[in-house]
């Protein structure tokens, strides 16, 4: 096991367009090298083995017997043929690498941002990201239901768009002070007692926007017959994609099938175009300040998360041999929650 590392780098331009207005422009990008790669056999089958022809299934006289615990398969007076075709890994029923630093990333990414200062204590900030992520090996978790890699010989076959993968994301952010008041432009000279009420108003909000992660398609069966291998079901061609999709049908699930025997699969460990709801959500806050002496501040909060109470799915069952498969049961997002809160500063 080698040390991972990260190469980062990032080039920013930045200009302001005028006294309040300033946009920002960067690349940036990461590579990660000797990143974890999840297990595996390494006494697998060869794929060209993978055939009827070889009977793989077929019991045999196992040569084995009576040198290998009775309670391993491998002490077996019998055993299938494909064990025994595992090479120097034969006596073995399974022979695990454990996580060697063989795997490598990357991340691109086009950042921009553009701030604007307005009069009266207004300002806001659009921040937007289009990036990709890239790796053939695990990124925090792996992205197999089987939890392993599918095939030994094949290590550049798991180069795929990670899990965590969002093309797009926009965040809105603002904040503005009501004129009213004292020090403002309605009620400069206002008496103390109305200022207590209507003085010191001021309203924030977040607004986010950005793409779903990738999904991430799997089978129950695995008839590889590999015996250290496993499968990702088959794509039959088309688009999955439908106009309009909902929580009875994320996607066109005729587009895959179970994969057929002695085969690994054609799927990758991400779609490339199918993907989880999409994350939007606003978050709003009212704060009052009162000025009780020049030391102490008292400060009122009211803040509301999703505050539009919109529903973000979860994912849909990806499990083409399930009963719901391509149904979302669930939401990934919390509904709407609001806080007060009463704050003394000084």
């Amino acid at each position: 096991m080698k040390t991972p590392y990260n190469q980062q780098w990032n080039l920013t331009v930045q200009r302001h367009l005028t006294d309040t207005m300033m946009i920002e422009v960067a690349y940036a990008g990461n590579k990660g090298t000797h990143n974890e790669l999840a297990q595996g056999d390494m006494g697998q089958l060869q794929p060209g083995q993978l055939t009827p022809a070889n009977r793989l299934l077929d019991l045999v006289p196992n040569p084995f017997l009576g040198l290998i615990d009775a309670s391993s398969v491998m002490g077996q007076a019998s055993v299938q043929r494909g064990r025994l075709l595992r090479g120097q890994y034969a006596q073995f029923t399974s022979v695990g690498p454990g996580s060697p630093a063989w795997g490598n990333s990357n991340y691109h990414a086009l950042q921009t941002r553009f701030e604007r200062r307005f009069g009266g204590g207004a300002s806001m900030m659009l921040s937007y990201t289009w990036s990709k992520s890239m790796a053939d090996s695990s990124d925090g978790i792996w992205n197999d239901s089987q939890g392993t890699l599918r095939n030994w010989y094949c290590r550049a076959c798991e180069r795929s768009l990670t899990s965590y993968d969002i093309p797009h994301r926009m965040v809105i952010n603002f904040n503005y002070e009501l004129p009213f008041g004292k020090g403002k432009r309605f009620g400069n000279s206002m008496h103390w007692l109305p200022n207590t009420f209507l003085g010191g108003w001021q309203t924030n909000g977040i607004f986010t926007i950005n793409s779903g992660q990738p999904l991430i398609f799997s089978q129950t069966t695995n008839n590889s017959f590999s015996f250290g291998g496993y499968q990702r079901p088959n794509a039959v061609g088309g688009d999955a994609r439908i106009p309009a999709r909902s929580i009875d049908r994320w996607y066109d699930t005729t587009q895959f099938k179970v994969a057929p025997d002695y085969t690994f699969g054609t799927l990758s460990r991400t779609h490339s175009n199918l993907r989880n709801d999409f994350t939007r959500g606003l978050d709003f806050s009212l704060f009052k300040n009162t000025r009780l002496t020049e030391r102490l501040n008292l400060q009122f909060r009211a803040e509301a998360f999703n505050s539009t109470n919109t529903p973000v799915f979860s994912g849909p069952n990806n499990n083409v041999e399930s009963g719901a498969f391509g149904t979302v049961t669930g939401q990934s997002n919390p509904p709407r929650s609001i806080q007060l809160g009463l704050k003394l500063l000084f």
